[in-house]
């Protein structure tokens, strides 16, 4: 798990940046193509690794939620997926 939980490490923008921050091109069009492709490939691998972490993420959303009143019949409970 990242240090500050389970998405800190999710939509860095310097991480973002750093693919980017060299680009040179012959056209403003030209830029714009290799930054929207680059930011295409950079979405897919953060969605990729969010849909990875789902689980554990509402295993941990139940665990703080469950503990707080008003109590339903119908919680998780701390069940695992």
């Amino acid at each position: 798990m990242p240090p500050n939980g389970l998405v800190s490490d999710l939509y860095i923008p310097s991480a973002l940046y750093s693919q980017v921050q060299n680009f040179t091109g012959t056209s403003q069009a030209d830029l714009l193509n290799q930054y929207n492709t680059v930011l295409n490939n950079y979405s897919n691998v953060q969605v990729n690794i969010f849909v990875q972490r789902k689980n554990a993420l509402e295993q941990q959303a139940y665990q703080v939620s469950d503990a707080i009143d008003p109590k339903y019949m119908i919680q998780l409970c701390g069940r695992t997926f």
